[in-house]
């Protein structure tokens, strides 16, 4: 549990850093908004584009991996399945004896 404790605590610090961080030299939305700031005839339309770009793919991420680790706390914790007993994995595997007609 401790290594996956740290891998989210690197990675949502690594991306609140990437998306926020006001240096343009780390934060996406940081150097967009720097980029906008020339003269009109010089666009950086592009680069202002894929900053913000950016910062959405990350934003998605950390979602998705908060989905994912919520998901499988509730799992773990067994609110998730839909039978009592069942596995959590959802397989029909029994881990029991063969009967008195079976073989093994």
């Amino acid at each position: 549990m401790a290594p996956l404790a740290w891998l989210l605590a690197v990675t949502f610090t690594a991306s609140w850093h990437k998306i926020f961080d006001p240096d343009p030299r780390v934060g996406f939305l940081a150097q967009a908004n720097s980029a906008g700031g020339g003269a009109i005839d010089r666009c950086n339309c592009p680069v202002i584009f894929n900053n913000r770009l950016d910062a959405v793919v990350t934003a998605a991420l950390v979602v998705m991996v908060s989905l994912v680790v919520i998901e499988s706390a509730a799992r773990v914790d067994g609110r998730l399945d839909r039978k009592e007993g069942s596995a959590s994995t959802g397989s029909s595997i029994r881990n029991e004896p063969p009967s008195h007609g079976e073989h093994a």
